[in-house]
């Protein structure tokens, strides 16, 4: 079972944020997860790992331990591991588990030389995203403000399937640029970064 997840970006040089329901304490252990055919009541679809991940006896999780309270009806023990590709043989709690939410405010680009007056448009977005989770569609909002500490104004939102599409279509403009990246099934991808077709449409 797995902990409320609120933000998931990329193993290799980033940091996130995770809420841990009602959390009082944690460790980092080996976990024994092997079941019998007797015992599994799940399918191959809602488990993770393989039968020589259960037996191995070196790969090590983060363990907490969640007590009642602050919406927490009884106190369980968690693993924290990925949602598809993790090695505990445990399905994912979705009472207090949630899909990731990715914010990013206030992109001016003016590392690209454009003017921090300028309004940029930006047309269409071309996020390199994929996940191994058969469910392959993101949520992209986009919002823009004209002032650096302006809160962004969002507009719908737009989905994008990684296994069929490569673009996104849109219309954000504004001095400062924001985008939200949210999907309504918990998995696991990878977000390498992205191009966009950008215009300056003017300075005031």
């Amino acid at each position: 079972m797995q902990p409320r997840r609120r933000v998931q970006l990329l193993k290799e040089d980033v940091w996130t944020f995770q809420d841990l329901p009602n959390v009082i304490t944690g460790t980092e252990a080996n976990v024994n997860s092997v079941f019998s055919y007797a015992d599994a009541t799940q399918t191959y679809a809602s488990i993770g790992g393989s039968y020589h991940d259960q037996e191995s006896p070196y790969a090590r999780h983060p363990i907490v331990i969640s007590t009642v309270g602050g919406g927490v009806t009884q106190s369980k023990l968690y693993g924290i591991d990925l949602a598809d590709t993790g090695s505990l043989s445990f399905s994912v709690d979705t009472t207090y588990s949630e899909p990731f939410i990715l914010e990013r405010q206030g992109i001016d680009l003016d590392e690209q030389g454009l003017s921090l007056s300028g309004y940029k448009v930006i047309s269409k977005m071309l996020p390199q995203v994929s996940t191994v989770n058969s469910d392959g569609e993101f949520s992209f909002t986009f919002g823009a403000a004209d002032i650096p500490t302006g809160t962004p104004n969002y507009g719908s939102d737009i989905i994008f399937d990684s296994n069929t599409s490569y673009k996104v279509d849109t219309r954000i403009s504004g001095r400062y640029l924001s985008y939200k990246m949210t999907s309504a099934t918990i998995k696991d991808f990878n977000f390498s970064g992205m191009d966009v077709d950008l215009q300056v449409t003017g300075r005031r």
